[in-house]
This record gives C-alpha cells, sequence and structure tokens, in this order.
C-alpha cells in the first residue's frame, strides 16, 4: 500500500520523479563501479587459496616453509594495495543503507498524509454495527429465555 500510494505521488511530482530517476541511475552505476574491483578481487582471491591448497602438497618441510612465507608475504602486499579500495567499498556500503533508509522513510512521510485523509473521508458509520449489536442482544435474550425454559 505505501509502494502503491508513493508511486503515485511520485507520478505527480516532478523532484519524486527526478529522485527515483537518479536512485534508478545510482543502482545501474553501482553494479558498474564495484563489478571491475570484485572480478579483479575474486581472482586474486582464489589465486591465493589455490597456491595455498598447493602449498600443502609440498613434501619439503623446509622448502613448503619457505613457500608459505613467501606467498604470505605476497597476500599482505595485496591487502595493503586493496586497502583503499576495500575503505571505498565499505563507505559505498554504509552509504546505500542509509540511503536505503532514508528512501523508505521518505515513502512514509510523503504517504502517511494520504492514509490520514482516505481514513477521515471513508470511515463508516458506526450505524450497521450498533444494529448488528443491537440484534445479537435480541438473539441472546431469546436463546437465554429458551435455555431457561
Amino acid at each position: 500500500m505505501v509502494e502503491s500510494l508513493y508511486d503515485e505521488q511520485v507520478g505527480k511530482n516532478a523532484d519524486l520523479k527526478l529522485l527515483e530517476d537518479k536512485l534508478d541511475a545510482l543502482r545501474a552505476g553501482w553494479n558498474d563501479s564495484v563489478q571491475a574491483f570484485n572480478r579483479f578481487n575474486d581472482k586474486n582471491k582464489i589465486y591465493y587459496n589455490v597456491a595455498s591448497e598447493h602449498i600443502e602438497g609440498i613434501k619439503d618441510s623446509v622448502l613448503r616453509d619457505k613457500i608459505k612465507v613467501l606467498v604470505a608475504g605476497s597476500l599482505k602486499k595485496y591487502q595493503s594495495l586493496t586497502a583503499g579500495h576495500n575503505e571505498l567499498l565499505k563507505t559505498i556500503d554504509t552509504q546505500n543503507l542509509t540511503l536505503a533508509d532514508l528512501h523508505t522513510v521518505l515513502k512514509i512521510v510523503r504517504t502517511l498524509p494520504l492514509i490520514e485523509k482516505y481514513q477521515q473521508d471513508n470511515l463508516p458509520s458506526t450505524k450497521p454495527l450498533k444494529a448488528f449489536i443491537h440484534n445479537q442482544n435480541k438473539a441472546l435474550k431469546l436463546v437465554d429465555t429458551l435455555v431457561k425454559q
């Protein structure tokens, strides 16, 4: 219901339409912006995982330990090299969460007056409810009378 009412508001309000277009562009741009680094990072993770598996297959313990140190040093350099990227990704994730929260708040703030107006304009009368209760009371009295006979 909130989404439906909000979509109606977007259709009537140029500022909301502009916002939704910008949010759509951000969503599309996010994938383009992050995808290249994620592919790069995934390849590197796979490499280091597979290298570690290969190292475990080395029978000479001295040689195995030397290679472990070599690979660990390389991994540390890689982590240092990509630390800035990872911090930027964390910022993007944090801001995406904040943006999603604020977008939800905007939808509620923009639609709350609409539902309140609907409530004021369309509240049904209590007469049918009162009439039903009156009929229930009659039925209760009749049942009570028949039970006592």
